[in-house]
């Protein structure tokens, strides 16, 4: 019986290579089925790609994005009490491999030398805070990596301003996710 002997070359993804070898692993281990059961045709249970079957870490994803809150409009607010600026998003850490996550928020104030805060709520504690100061000119601020709750929480997105003179303009938020 001939067997399969896959060529790949040395520059593909170590991710695509492996899928390339596992196929070419099935193709060279068919011989368990009788040849008139082939009937010229791999079976499909003999192809099939399982969940979980290669590791999310393979695959170069890069950055997913989860956006918390979009705005049609930027969110503007004189308070200096924090107010909310966003949905409820129901984070469940089951629903992702291990990785880094990292929280974003777009956003600026119309006095240089005033301060806004956008943090991240999870259950009414606080993840983390952003805050920027010094330009009038609409950031995306980032933070470091995060604590994300190990439950299942309601995460929001509140802002506030250190200065009601200050108009604190929010533009949209997200969560960035690095699998590992």
């Amino acid at each position: 019986m001939r067997r399969l002997n896959l060529i790949i070359p040395k520059t593909i993804d170590t991710a695509i290579k492996s899928v390339f070898i596992e196929i070419q692993n099935w193709a060279n281990n068919i011989r368990e089925i009788s040849p008139d059961q082939l009937s010229g045709d791999i079976p499909v249970d003999k192809l099939k790609l399982y969940r979980g079957m290669f590791s999310p870490s393979l695959v170069d994803f890069g950055e997913w994005y989860i956006p918390l809150a979009l705005p049609a409009d930027d969110y503007i607010s004189f308070d200096t009490e924090f107010s909310r600026c966003s949905g409820l998003f129901l984070f469940d850490p089951d629903n992702f491999p291990p990785g880094k996550w990292y929280f974003e928020a777009s956003m600026a104030i119309s006095n240089a030398s005033s301060y806004i805060y956008v943090r991240l709520q999870r259950d009414g504690s606080t993840i983390v805070t952003l805050s920027r100061t010094g330009s009038t000119e609409m950031q995306v601020v980032r933070s470091g990596v995060l604590n994300m709750p190990t439950v299942p929480a309601n995460l929001y997105v509140e802002m506030r301003t250190n200065n009601t003179q200050a108009q604190a303009s929010f533009g949209g938020a997200r969560l960035v996710f690095v699998p590992d």
